[in-house]
């Protein structure tokens, strides 16, 4: 077994980011076709990555023919940003992540989706703490999120779904990984997080007031890469999927060894790791393949929304064509 590399966590400056993907996103393969290399994978501790955690843990990359190196970073943006500065071969992230990044990819070796990881339905909310019991109740109030990140597109949605905007609450910004436990300290009026922070919130008389459970499909975790990479180790990413599928049906069918290795990585205990993956989907496959050709209309309508998002806020220049983002060469 591959151990798990940990690396220290830092913010990756945009300017180093764009110079590295246009080199090649660090994947270029010597003249002569397909290399065999260590494929490195960053991710962030989330347990919708349960399969990874598990080939990982269990050799199932070596088994299926291919070298990984799983490389953790803190949160999905910067996790997404090591392989847009070659620090990388191919992360796993959110979707929105992958459509705000296209804009610092190089022309000619764009940044894509080439599997789905999992979906959330229900594991990411927002919570609020004191007399705020709805939507309509955070007007005015703080809340800690992200701006620009999958939580502050979660949270204008369900803003908008109750009449609101992000003018009428008082945006906290801080790194997605800090707002849970924000919350949990006192410190802001409510949050957008995700398990176990979810959880943790309620138990301790926190209020759930939206989640993604009343927005299926809106948060989306995938495994994103170069298209230099698809074409010089597409294999090897085959190999990859083969192996989290293998790790997705043993943390599903209770496989004790697959709850630990779980609980391992996301630092908790195996008996609990089920209950934290509620509100989840994990993707095989299978279900990436309809989620990526059956249903492309569909996730490219989606993607069309979260690029409009950032677009309203500014934080990319252009419309992303969302017929750029999905690559389904793994399934072909």
């Amino acid at each position: 077994m591959r151990k798990t590399a940990k690396w220290m966590a830092v913010l990756l400056a945009f300017g180093a980011m764009a110079a590295g993907c246009a080199s090649g996103g660090g994947t270029a393969a010597p003249a002569g076709g397909e290399a065999e290399k260590t494929l490195r994978i960053a991710y962030n501790i989330w347990v919708g990555s349960a399969g990874a955690y598990v080939a990982d843990a269990k050799g199932y990359f070596e088994e299926s023919g291919v070298d990984v190196e799983l490389l953790q970073f803190a949160n999905p943006t910067e996790a997404a940003q090591a392989v847009v500065a070659g620090q990388a071969d191919a992360a796993i992230t959110t979707l929105d992540t992958l459509v705000m990044l296209k804009g610092k990819e190089a022309a000619d070796n764009p940044l894509q989706m080439i599997h789905a990881i999992d979906v959330s339905n229900g594991a990411d909310g927002i919570v609020a703490g004191g007399d705020i019991k709805q939507l309509a109740d955070l007007k005015g109030k703080q809340v800690a999120v992200t701006l620009g990140a999958v939580n502050h597109f979660l949270l204008s949605h369900a803003l908008q779904s109750a009449g609101l905007t992000d003018a009428d609450v008082e945006l906290v910004n801080m790194a997605p990984e800090l707002t849970g436990s924000t919350f949990m300290s006192g410190q802001v009026d409510a949050a957008v997080t995700w398990e176990p922070f979810l959880t943790e919130a309620q138990q301790n008389g926190g209020t759930l007031l939206y989640s993604t459970a009343d927005a299926p499909g809106l948060v989306v975790d995938v495994l994103m890469t170069t298209q230099n990479a698809v074409e010089q180790y597409g294999a090897q990413f085959k190999s990859v999927v083969e192996a989290i599928d293998r790790g997705v049906a043993e943390f599903e069918a209770g496989d004790a060894d697959a709850d630990a290795a779980v609980a391992e990585v996301i630092g908790s205990k195996p008996e609990e790791v089920k209950d934290i993956a509620y509100g989840l989907e994990l993707y095989t496959s299978e279900k990436a393949k309809k989620m990526m050709v059956d249903d492309a209309a569909a996730t490219e309508a989606m993607i069309g929304v979260m690029s409009d998002f950032f677009l309203a806020q500014e934080l990319i220049d252009e419309a992303v064509d969302p017929t750029t983002v999905m690559n389904p060469a793994l399934f072909e």
